[in-house]
């Protein structure tokens, strides 16, 4: 049965009414064929107001929510440090899972969730805006339809605005993990169309520093670059930082050899003044609940197809398993200074990050586990 046919609505709980939980929150409460069951937040006054608007039952215990025999699916927007345990959990109780990127804050842990998932028999729903947003979308045909000839560089720009406040930049702030992993994705997903270990970045280089000093404090970093060199000879660079004054900057420039294709950014309106003082045009968007509202409206209804089965998690495990594996590396080579390469044991079936000495780093089991 398609989503369009389903008569009785599906009934999902939101776990986490932070920024990213009020936006799914909504998009739930508002689909055609969903219900807002539950909302789960340890902020009173924030759960209260989402219990009331929506007529959801609200709690300060996920546990709650999750052994509801009644609740279909559950999204998970609450910190990332917490996501492996709710993820699990979910799967424990027989719910289907759609969480925020990144799954976990790290390869390994992320494949352990996907083995949960596997082992439940239900679906596991990563979050990746990139892939629903009709400009990056654009982009990504025109270059698979060879628009610009053979790719040979990209460049990507994210400058977030505004500054999250430091609670959650020290639990789950670090740029590779929680801003880059966006536009890794994008690349490794929609632009290489890497479908295999040997396909990815063959060099990764990562630096970073914190101009802010309470997360210099606890070794978190504000602001990082991440260098990609790929197989065949492409070269990807990255940066983010955690504020830009002028606006949320979110950009991606594709150069071939018959052209370029460019993501650029939308400002508030089109409104432009032309006077003796210059030329003046709008702001850019505020943040991202403006700039990606459409793909975060289409990535719930994404979701609740997956739930019916009309359709298959768009974003795959071994997407997520690369784009950590790759985000992880540029975090551990900006700590250490290593250039990194991953690495597949034919064996094994073990992907593994190395220094250029061929020393080990790290292992992310394909299955899931740590060597």
């Amino acid at each position: 049965m398609s989503l369009s046919q389903r008569v009785k609505p599906l009934r999902l709980a939101c776990v986490g009414l932070g920024r990213m939980g009020c936006i799914r929150s909504e998009a739930i409460a508002t689909h055609p064929k969903a219900q807002l069951a539950w909302v789960v937040d340890l902020d009173e006054g924030r759960r209260s107001e989402f219990s009331a608007r929506f007529a959801a039952k609200g709690s300060s215990n996920a546990a709650d929510a999750l052994s509801d025999e009644s609740v279909d699916a559950v999204w998970i927007a609450a910190p990332t440090d917490a996501h492996e345990d709710l993820i699990k959990e979910a799967l424990a109780n027989g719910k289907a899972v759609g969480v925020e990127k990144p799954v976990c804050n790290s390869p390994v842990a992320a494949a352990s969730c996907y083995d949960a998932a596997e082992s439940a028999g239900l679906p596991l729903f990563c979050s990746f805006q990139r892939r629903f947003d009709p400009t990056y979308q654009d982009v990504a045909t025109h270059v698979a339809s060879g628009a610009i000839g053979t790719v040979k560089k990209i460049h990507a720009v994210f400058r977030d605005h505004p500054c999250p406040d430091l609670d959650f930049l020290k639990r789950g702030g670090d740029p590779f993990h929680d801003l880059l992993v966006h536009d890794i994705d994008y690349i490794l997903s929609e632009i290489m169309k890497v479908k295999a270990a040997d396909e990815l970045p063959s060099r990764i280089l990562g630096s970073g520093t914190s101009f802010m000093p309470e997360l210099k404090e606890v070794d978190v970093m504000d602001t990082a670059s991440l260098h990609l060199e790929f197989p065949g000879g492409v070269v990807a660079t990255l940066e983010a930082d955690r504020f830009a004054s002028y606006g949320y900057d979110q950009r991606i420039e594709i150069f071939g050899t018959g052209g370029m294709a460019q993501v650029g950014n939308p400002p508030q309106s089109s409104t432009f003044l032309a006077n003796s003082a210059g030329l003046h045009s709008s702001r850019l968007k505020h943040s991202f609940p403006e700039r990606f509202f459409a793909a975060y409206r289409v990535e719930i209804d994404a979701f609740l197809k997956t739930l019916v089965g009309e359709m298959e998690p768009p974003v795959k495990r071994s997407d997520v398993l690369y784009s950590s594996l790759v985000a992880e590396a540029g975090r551990l080579s900006a700590i250490t200074g290593d250039v990194l390469s991953p690495r597949l044991d034919e064996t094994t079936k073990e992907l593994s990050l190395y220094t250029a000495q061929g020393d080990h780093v790290l292992t992310a089991h394909r299955g899931g586990g740590r060597s």
